[in-house]
This record gives structure tokens, sequence and C-alpha cells, in this order.
């Protein structure tokens, strides 16, 4: 039973990893597509910046 419990919990870590991966790809995604729409590149690039980083300290924390 608890490699049952242990297989559950990396596979449930295992995808909250992909989707922490996810969020970061669209947020630099949403980066670019703001950059090309001639915003406020500033701006938008900060706010990638901390999105990217709040994604890598859940993934890393």
């Amino acid at each position: 039973m608890a490699n049952h419990s242990a297989a559950v919990s990396e596979a449930i870590r295992q995808w909250l990893r992909h989707r922490q991966v996810a969020e970061l790809q669209q947020a630099y995604a949403d980066l670019n597509q703001l950059q090309g729409e001639g915003g406020d590149l500033e701006e938008a690039t900060a706010d990638g910046e901390a999105m990217g980083a709040e994604t890598l300290e859940r993934l890393h924390g």
C-alpha cells in the first residue's frame, strides 16, 4: 500500500510540474504577443519576468 501511495504522490507531483511549466510557457507567449502588438514593452517584460519567476519558484519550492 505504501508503494501505491508513493506512486500516486509522484504522479501528482509530475502533473503539477507539467501544469506549472505550461503556465510559464503561456506567460512567455503572452509576453511575445504584447511585444508584437506594440504594447508597453518594459511593463510587459517586467510582468512576464515576474510570472516566470513565480512559476519557477513554485516548481522548485
